[in-house]
């Protein structure tokens, strides 16, 4: 039996590569949210402890403010935009601190 010889084009290739690409990103997206979110969350917290002495209730009222915010900036309440960069530039404007640049040290 012969085997038959499929071709297809450079457009249909990319369009495969780009819809494996959008699986796959998602895929790392949904793993961040499911493993680094909660280990850098509980690094926070554990410092809220550690250095400034809160305990359950003000670490429970912390957790409970932070999902607030995050489903706050999901549904771009208010119209306006409030994201993680959002709060960044916040910081970096107010008070002089680039998160970004202290956590590259």
């Amino acid at each position: 039996m012969k085997a038959r010889l499929i071709t297809i084009g450079e457009s249909e290739i990319r369009k495969q590569v780009a819809e494996e690409f959008d699986k796959l990103k998602d895929k790392v997206y949904e793993n961040a949210i499911k493993d680094v979110i909660p280990q850098f969350t509980a690094v926070c917290m554990y410092i809220l402890h550690k250095e400034y002495g809160f305990g359950e209730k003000r670490l429970k009222h912390f957790l409970d403010s932070l999902n607030a915010e995050f489903e706050i900036m999901d549904c771009s309440v208010l119209g306006k935009e409030y994201s993680p960069e959002y709060c960044m530039n916040f910081l970096k404007n107010e008070y002089k601190i680039d998160v970004d640049k202290e956590l590259t040290k």
